[in-house]
């Protein structure tokens, strides 16, 4: 039987336990809503990210939801950090008043008006570093990956969410089919409000949907991440035996299966036991390494699997 040394078990359990817990080495802005908080990585967006939001059609209505919906993490960040916001947009058409009531008062605002948007990168960008700012909101059509991977790269330095609002070029074309280094991606839409009992205008009410996340593994339930870390795990302890022993044993066939519906391509996992069982030790050195790679491959691509280092 293949068992952990004794002396490593200890430094083993404490690594299962963090990975089976989302990873939150980085600030986080809760939003305060269980339904969202609850499918973000560690109970909210990081704070040191690029987040990006666009309106949910070309309507003026999902325009102004989405805009509300930046302001109002921006006059979080604000309060908690006691600074300014900074709002950088080539437009002229942002109302004051509308963001005072999402929480963020004129005098707590930083306007810029840059020509472009290869101008308004650049203003973003040298805010960040400048650290003046404790939030950045930003508006623009026109965003390249790479200056995405700049502005996620400068924020998560800076620990400060950069808020970038992605407008449309035209009528049809959705901003998110452009590739981007943003930590999320929201679509933003109005909602028909609640009927009140008296005569009146209702509660507005957005409809909020999470496009993307680069935090997958916290969508796993905390069961499924233990039982693909703890998989995980013993097959690198298969790994750094398998050059002294066969290591095609109970508890190897188990991670294997247990890894199964979590991996797209089956093909590493076939490998790895072929190669386990085999007398050759050279061969079974370089067939086990080999799939072990491509397993975890397959597990990070699936979104299933984090590396996480051991204390």
């Amino acid at each position: 039987m293949m068992s952990p040394a004794p002396e490593s078990l200890a430094a083993s359990l404490g690594h299962l336990r963090t990975i089976a817990t989302p990873v939150s080495d980085y600030r986080v802005l809760p939003f305060g809503v269980a339904t969202i908080d609850s499918r973000l990585g560690a109970g909210g967006l990081r704070a040191g990210a690029l987040h990006e939001a666009t309106a949910r059609s070309a309507s003026l209505v999902d325009d102004a939801a989405t805009t509300l919906f930046l302001a109002g993490i921006a006059a979080r960040e604000s309060a908690n950090a006691s600074g300014p916001v900074l709002w950088a947009t080539c437009r002229t058409d942002l109302y004051a008043p509308a963001l005072a009531q999402a929480g963020l008062s004129s005098s707590d605002v930083i306007y810029a008006q840059p020509y472009d948007d290869a101008a308004l990168l650049a203003v973003i960008e040298d805010a960040v570093r400048d650290g003046t700012p404790s939030a950045i909101v930003a508006e623009a059509s026109k965003v390249s990956m790479v200056a995405t991977r700049r502005l996620q790269l400068v924020a998560a330095e800076a620990d400060m969410p950069v808020l970038l609002l992605r407008r449309r070029r035209g009528r049809d074309q959705d901003p998110f089919s452009e590739p981007s280094a943003a930590w999320t991606r929201w679509r933003i839409g109005s909602a028909p409000s609640a009927r009140l009992e008296i005569a009146g205008v209702g509660r507005s009410r957005w409809s909020v949907e999470l496009a993307r996340s680069i935090d997958p593994v916290s969508k796993l339930p905390r069961h499924q991440r233990v039982v693909i870390a703890l998989s995980v795990h013993i097959l690198r302890c298969g790994v750094t035996r398998c050059s002294d022993a066969r290591v095609d044993v109970p508890e190897i066939r188990l991670a294997l299966r247990c890894l199964l519906p979590h991996c797209p391509e089956k093909w590493p996992l076939t490998m790895f036991w072929d190669a386990a069982g085999q007398q050759n030790e050279i061969g079974r050195a370089q067939g086990v390494t080999a799939a072990f790679n491509g397993i975890v491959r397959q597990l990070r691509r699936a979104g299933c699997y984090e590396e996480v280092s051991e204390p």
